[in-house]
């Protein structure tokens, strides 16, 4: 599967299954972006996801923080 010039959002993409779903993207060669809340998941999802992808601190429950997320 070829995703490069893709760009996949993942709300829910620090951890478990919603992280391990951005890594594949990533493999595939899309540029992901991934929602979270927790600030220290954040940070580690900066790290592993690089140049390739951006880590958004946002609670995907409030309408407010998605749209500044946006």
């Amino acid at each position: 599967m070829d995703l490069n010039h893709k760009v996949i959002l993942i709300v829910g993409g620090t951890s478990g299954l919603g992280e391990s779903a951005a890594r594949k993207f990533l493999q595939y060669g899309a540029k992901v972006a991934v929602m979270g809340r927790s600030e220290s998941k954040i940070q580690s999802a900066s790290q592993w996801l690089g140049d390739d992808g951006v880590a958004i601190q946002s609670d995907a429950a409030d309408p407010v923080q998605v749209d500044r997320a946006f």
